[in-house]
Protein backbone atom coordinates (compact mmCIF):
# COMPACT_ATOMS: atom_id res chain seq x y z
CA UNK A 1 0.00 0.00 0.00
CA UNK A 2 2.70 2.55 0.70
CA UNK A 3 4.51 1.29 -2.32
CA UNK A 4 1.56 2.54 -4.19
CA UNK A 5 0.36 5.81 -2.51
CA UNK A 6 4.41 6.81 -2.99
CA UNK A 7 3.50 6.63 -6.88
CA UNK A 8 0.80 8.50 -6.84
CA UNK A 9 1.08 12.62 -6.83
CA UNK A 10 -1.07 14.27 -3.77
CA UNK A 11 -1.15 13.44 -0.10
CA UNK A 12 -0.59 10.15 1.63
CA UNK A 13 -3.47 8.13 3.09
CA UNK A 14 -1.62 7.68 6.36
CA UNK A 15 -5.21 6.27 8.09
CA UNK A 16 -5.46 3.85 5.51
CA UNK A 17 -1.70 2.41 4.90
CA UNK A 18 -1.35 2.36 8.86
CA UNK A 19 -4.93 1.04 9.34
CA UNK A 20 -5.87 3.65 11.91
CA UNK A 21 -9.98 3.44 11.94
CA UNK A 22 -12.50 6.52 11.84
CA UNK A 23 -13.18 8.08 15.32
CA UNK A 24 -9.13 7.37 16.38
CA UNK A 25 -7.75 9.63 18.67
CA UNK A 26 -4.08 11.14 17.65
CA UNK A 27 -2.41 13.18 20.01
CA UNK A 28 0.07 16.16 19.21
CA UNK A 29 3.63 15.11 19.58
CA UNK A 30 4.75 18.44 21.79
CA UNK A 31 1.86 18.12 23.53
CA UNK A 32 -0.04 15.12 24.28
CA UNK A 33 -3.20 17.04 25.67
CA UNK A 34 -3.78 18.04 22.56
CA UNK A 35 -5.81 15.83 20.31
CA UNK A 36 -7.87 15.41 17.39
CA UNK A 37 -10.16 12.74 16.17
CA UNK A 38 -10.26 11.07 12.40
CA UNK A 39 -12.78 11.31 10.52
CA UNK A 40 -12.98 10.45 6.51
CA UNK A 41 -10.91 11.02 3.62
CA UNK A 42 -7.81 11.19 5.66
CA UNK A 43 -8.99 14.37 7.53
CA UNK A 44 -9.56 14.99 11.25
CA UNK A 45 -12.03 16.64 13.58
CA UNK A 46 -9.65 19.38 15.26
CA UNK A 47 -11.52 21.89 17.83
CA UNK A 48 -15.08 20.79 16.28
CA UNK A 49 -13.70 21.55 12.53
CA UNK A 50 -12.99 19.09 9.61
CA UNK A 51 -9.30 20.03 8.80
CA UNK A 52 -6.24 17.84 7.54
CA UNK A 53 -3.51 16.58 9.10
CA UNK A 54 -1.01 19.52 8.34
CA UNK A 55 -3.84 21.95 9.03
CA UNK A 56 -4.23 21.30 12.59
CA UNK A 57 -0.51 21.12 13.60
CA UNK A 58 0.04 24.42 11.65
CA UNK A 59 -2.47 26.11 13.97
CA UNK A 60 -0.27 24.15 17.25
CA UNK A 61 2.57 25.50 15.83
CA UNK A 62 1.31 29.05 15.39
CA UNK A 63 0.10 28.87 18.12
CA UNK A 64 3.28 27.63 20.07
CA UNK A 65 5.12 31.19 19.12
CA UNK A 66 6.30 29.42 15.21
CA UNK A 67 5.67 31.44 12.49
CA UNK A 68 5.81 28.36 9.83
CA UNK A 69 4.30 28.86 6.53
CA UNK A 70 3.54 25.22 6.62
CA UNK A 71 3.99 22.16 8.38
CA UNK A 72 4.20 18.41 7.67
CA UNK A 73 1.35 17.26 9.66
CA UNK A 74 1.96 13.69 10.04
CA UNK A 75 5.97 14.59 11.70
CA UNK A 76 3.30 16.22 14.53
CA UNK A 77 0.34 14.03 15.03
CA UNK A 78 0.94 10.89 16.83
CA UNK A 79 -0.91 7.27 17.20
CA UNK A 80 0.03 5.44 20.02
CA UNK A 81 2.90 7.46 20.96
CA UNK A 82 4.77 7.81 17.66
CA UNK A 83 4.26 10.25 14.87
CA UNK A 84 2.37 8.63 12.20
CA UNK A 85 5.31 9.36 9.73
CA UNK A 86 7.66 7.33 11.93
CA UNK A 87 5.00 4.75 11.85
CA UNK A 88 4.84 4.41 8.11
CA UNK A 89 8.67 4.77 7.52
CA UNK A 90 8.45 1.53 9.76
CA UNK A 91 6.76 0.00 7.09
CA UNK A 92 8.68 0.98 4.22
CA UNK A 93 11.90 -0.21 5.77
Amino acid sequence: ALSEAKKRRGRIDYFGILGIDVGTILTFSRDNTITCEVVENGQVNFRDEITSLSGSALTITNEMGYEWASVHGAGYWCHQGRTLRDLVSDIDN
